[in-house]
């Protein structure tokens, strides 16, 4: 009865859902974000919405309803390799420094392409609905909001941070929720909730005096069209946000309160999980063993000598089939049982019953996928929020991590069998992707739903919390702090004057007694 009764009201909201113009504004080469999010915006193209995506990722094949706005992807190649590099090893408490500084120079690089240019001085464009990554990077591109005066939906590509907490409205505990730069679980010591704390306030002081004044000078600089000198500031129109859709789920990480107006719809790269190509499922097929798959994800094209070194040797001495994603397909002496390729299938590999290990960088989507198929993981770590992913992934108990500098050919081989051979892992994977699978709807439903929600409900206002009216001030309680401190003052001055008023009478009193006995 329940089922009929959401499939009725599904087909009901989209009897009411028009036809919709939808810009999608991903200029970024972050291929991990837009891939991730692009079965929802293929699935919003076949409902028969036009959609119009500005990326460096143009479709291979035609799709209906589809128009590609190309963003030319080799003005940003030696930008990223340097960038990234430089991630690696950068102590957490200079990090936020550096990483705003990376956004802002990499919007720079975006807003030179012509194509982006044109749109942006385009008078005769229309839209119904603006979709863009406003907390990472791109946040100056908000701004076409208020040039086609339409909703703006919200990518997040992270769980919650104070600072994508405070432009969406949300509540964020500074002790409590880790940072993901921190590396800490939801368990810490008093001195890793001092240490988290730390880091959360870093975040957000940098966040909101020293990254959003670069965002506003480049809205200023490039976002330039009729009508733009009477924008509001950026802020305001961060805050104003209609939805935002969190590439995260409880089931793959720590849980939050979230307001109304941010959906978890972690889970979408599932959706690219499809019957693996014969000759790959013949690879694994023919093994007749344990496979193990091996993947750093799309941004780390490199690693040191030292750790590739380790994993060959120790691949060597294992009697199973390791899968390996490497840049460089002819590796020097590639052991016999290493099948090395570009690229994965990466969903498809690891919902095979015979992937039994996924090694890992310790990417959201990666983990979520593993959890997903109850595949244990061993992670190797290297920057942004891969360890905090992983350090989950330990407390679960589905996995193993070694640090960089743990790396060797034994600490591989011990972490690869235990993980192999101790059925507690496999066991605890299974639970987790049952946890994982059990949802009412899938992650592309519920993104494709509230989507269509706003458009069906004028930028759905409604959703919009109160807190967005806050100050920084009223947000940080800061004017809470103040009045509490000036009742303590208060209170404690009266006290010490009631105390040596007091004092004064009894003094009074006893002089009076001394002259009464002379």
């Amino acid at each position: 009865m329940k089922t009929a009764l959401w499939i009725f009201n599904i087909f009901l909201a989209i009897g009411l859902t028009k036809t919709a113009n939808i810009l999608i504004l991903l200029p970024l080469p972050l291929y991990s974000h837009t891939n991730t999010f692009l079965p929802v915006f293929k699935e919003l193209a076949a409902g028969g919405h036009n959609i119009t995506m500005v990326s460096p990722y143009p479709q291979k094949q035609t799709i209906p309803n589809w128009t590609d706005i190309t963003i030319d992807i080799s003005i940003f190649e030696q930008f990223m390799d340097e960038t990234i590099k430089g991630f690696t090893n950068l102590n957490v408490y200079v990090f936020y420094f550096a990483f705003w500084k990376f956004c802002s120079n990499a919007m720079k690089l975006a807003y030179q392409d012509k194509s982006l240019q044109k749109l942006i001085h385009s008078e005769e464009l229309n839209y119904d609905l603006v979709i863009l990554e406003p907390y990472f990077a791109q946040e100056s591109l908000i701004a076409f909001g208020h040039k086609l005066n339409v909703p703006v939906i919200g990518l997040h590509p992270l769980s919650l941070s104070p600072w994508a907490a405070y432009l969406t409205g949300n509540e964020f505990s500074l002790t409590l929720s880790p940072n993901y730069r921190s590396g800490y679980t939801s368990n810490m010591t008093l001195a890793q909730r001092f240490d988290n704390t730390l880091i959360n306030l870093i975040e957000f002081f940098t966040a909101y005096f020293l990254y959003l004044p670069m965002q506003e000078n480049l809205m200023e600089d490039y976002m330039v069209y009729p009508g733009s000198k009477s924008r509001p500031p950026i802020l305001a129109m961060l805050r104003n946000i209609s939805l935002t859709l969190m590439d995260y789920h409880h089931s793959v990480g720590y849980v939050h309160p979230l307001q109304p107006n941010t959906i978890p719809v972690g889970g979408l790269s599932l959706k690219h999980a499809t019957e693996l190509p014969k000759d790959l499922k013949d690879i694994i097929e023919e093994s007749n063993s344990t496979v193990i798959y091996l993947s750093f994800g799309s941004h780390v094209r490199d690693v040191s000598a030292k750790v590739l070194k380790a994993l060959l040797e120790a691949f060597e001495e294992l009697d199973h089939r390791v899968l390996m994603k490497w840049e460089n397909e002819n590796i020097p002496n590639k052991p016999k049982n290493v099948e090395i390729r570009k690229w994965f299938p990466q969903p498809s590999v690891l919902a095979h019953p015979s992937v039994q290990l996924f090694i890992s960088h310790g990417g959201l989507h990666g983990t979520t996928e593993a959890s997903f198929f109850g595949v244990p993981i061993l992670g190797i770590p290297f920057f942004s929020d891969q360890e905090f992913n992983l350090k989950f992934v330990e407390q679960a108990g589905t996995g193993l991590t070694l640090l960089q500098k743990e790396v060797c050919k034994e600490s591989l081989l011990k972490a690869i069998h235990e993980l192999l051979n101790n059925p507690c892992y496999r066991e605890a994977a299974l639970k987790r992707s049952r946890i994982v699978n059990d949802r009412p709807h899938s992650a592309l439903e519920s993104a494709v739903y509230w989507i269509e929600y706003v458009l069906r409900h004028n930028g759905a206002i409604h959703l919009r919390p109160a807190s967005l009216d806050l100050s920084i001030y009223q947000f940080l309680l800061l004017d809470i702090i103040l009045l509490f401190l000036f009742l303590v003052v208060i209170v404690g001055l009266f006290i010490i004057l009631s105390i040596k008023f007091l004092l004064l009478l009894m003094k009074v009193k006893k002089n009076r007694s001394n002259k009464k006995l002379v």
